[in-house]
């Protein structure tokens, strides 16, 4: 018997023919038909095959929750994403070209408070500027900053997925959609670690014993490693006494950076430098070495004392253009045994352009835990700890002090594994009104989204707050 393309839609009609599909089931039930077909296909090209995957793929789409991928490109460039994380996933696909750059949303996912989105970026110019180092480094999920990107992923064809996480606005979050803007794109970076300038704190002293201060200026950004001493109360009060500029110098291992003056002042080394505003992106730190190669444990500080940058909202060590670079010396050190090293960090290309997408998330309730608690966190107190297959959020109110507790969260697996390390964090404080104490919320993310039903036991500084065993609704 010979079946033809117009008897399987002959069979398959009184099945689905009074079946009521919205608009995203309609796309789910194609798009698994169609996977489905090539899959089929290339194992065995028989049109019957190809029918019944078709049928077999409509009744899964309408029986279960499952997100599945939107097209073959797009499965292609999720290939490296785990089906655990598939499950959560739902298809995009909404593009913003610029600068010869096209940005893909490919799929996301979402809980009350957060969404995560896998985007492509192809360089459609051939130019080739994209690389597995891009940076993402002003993107806005909802217009708000605090956004988490993952380590970016290169295909065989050139393009570069990265997993990006934001903070939904809440009343953005109400209406289910979801907007991403961004404005620059690195790419090629590379690190040129801590190598020796060939000057030491002896040489600069003797270059420059009596240094001229431009008097004290505010403290507007700083990249810090600082524990105690001086400098310490020099952050504290929010005001540093900076050196006066005087000559110019530029080392071609750094040429981004003129150096105007250095001295020492204070028991500290001051190096007052000049970036170039054409190439904000590249950093350079500095830092004292010892004769064995050693780097000196005194604190240091990177303070912003200048104009601003013309990208200010570019998230960096300094959003300045002058930056002054102050290294605590050791006690009776010897200047002639402290050498001067630096590190930087640049890039083969920054690409600006205008990239905006707005998109929609299926409403699709996730399944939650919460557990109570009443800990005494130094200052505030730890309420609640809500887990859900992205992360975990610990509440509490009081107030947030530098010496207070953060949340120690464990999840027990059924299977026994323990998770007690996440990829990122997100602190926030929402101040109380009429006295009212802060409310407080420290989110924890996972790299993948975990199974709920698989928890067991959750413990909160080493207390456990909820256990399935214990749980009524268990």
């Amino acid at each position: 018997m010979s079946i033809t393309e117009k008897d399987v839609h002959a069979a398959l009609d009184p099945v689905v023919s009074n079946v009521s599909l919205s608009q995203w089931e309609k796309q789910r039930i194609v798009q698994v038909a169609m996977a489905s077909g090539r899959s089929e296909k290339r194992r065995r090209p028989v049109i019957f095959r190809r029918a019944l995957a078709v049928a077999a793929a409509a009744a899964f789409c309408l029986t279960t929750s499952v997100a599945v991928v939107a097209s073959p490109s797009m499965s292609d460039k999720l290939s490296q994403i785990n089906r655990q994380t598939m499950r959560y996933l739902s298809p995009t696909n909404v593009y913003s070209v610029s600068s010869g750059i096209s940005m893909e949303v490919l799929a996301s996912m979402q809980d009350d408070t957060t969404v995560i989105s896998y985007l492509a970026f192809t360089d459609d110019s051939g130019v080739n500027r994209l690389h597995d180092t891009v940076e993402l480094c002003d993107i806005l999920v909802d217009g708000q900053p605090t956004v988490i990107t993952g380590e970016p992923m290169q295909q065989e064809d050139g393009s570069v997925v990265v997993r990006v996480q934001g903070m939904r606005d809440p009343m953005q979050a109400a209406s289910g959609k979801v907007s991403i803007s961004l404005n620059t794109i690195l790419s090629g970076g590379k690190v040129q670690e801590y190598t020796d300038t060939g000057v030491t704190a002896g040489d600069i002293q003797r270059w420059n014993p009596r240094p001229t201060l431009s008097g004290t200026k505010p403290v507007q950004s700083s990249s810090c490693e600082i524990s105690n001493g001086k400098l310490k109360a020099l952050m504290d009060q929010g005001t540093v006494q900076c050196i006066k500029a005087y000559g110019s110098y530029v080392d071609e291992r750094v040429p981004f950076l003129t150096i105007n003056n250095a001295g020492i002042i204070d028991d500290a080394l001051h190096v007052l430098a000049r970036r170039n505003p054409e190439q904000w992106y590249n950093t350079c730190s500095l830092a004292l070495f010892d004769t064995n190669g050693q780097k000196i444990q005194e604190d240091v500080a990177e303070l912003s004392v200048g104009e601003a940058l013309p990208d200010q909202n570019i998230s960096s060590s300094c959003d300045t253009e002058l930056v002054e670079y102050v290294m605590a010396l050791p006690p009776d050190a010897d200047l002639d045994a402290l050498s001067l090293y630096y590190t930087t960090s640049t890039y083969e290309h920054c690409i600006k352009g205008d990239w905006n997408v707005t998109f929609t998330v299926p409403d699709e309730k996730q399944p939650t835990v919460r557990a109570h608690s009443n800990q005494d966190m130094a200052g505030w107190t730890l309420r609640s700890v809500v887990v859900t297959p992205f992360g975990v959020e610990a509440n509490g109110s009081g107030v947030l002090l530098g010496d207070s507790e953060m949340p120690e969260i464990c999840l027990y697996l059924r299977d026994g594994t323990v998770v007690e390390n996440f990829s990122s964090s997100i602190t926030s404080v929402q101040p109380g009104m009429n006295g009212e104490p802060d409310q407080i919320s420290c989110k924890y993310y996972f790299d993948e989204p975990l199974d709920i039903c698989e928890l067991d036991k959750i413990t909160a500084q080493g207390e456990t707050i909820w256990s399935k065993r214990t749980d009524w609704r268990s």
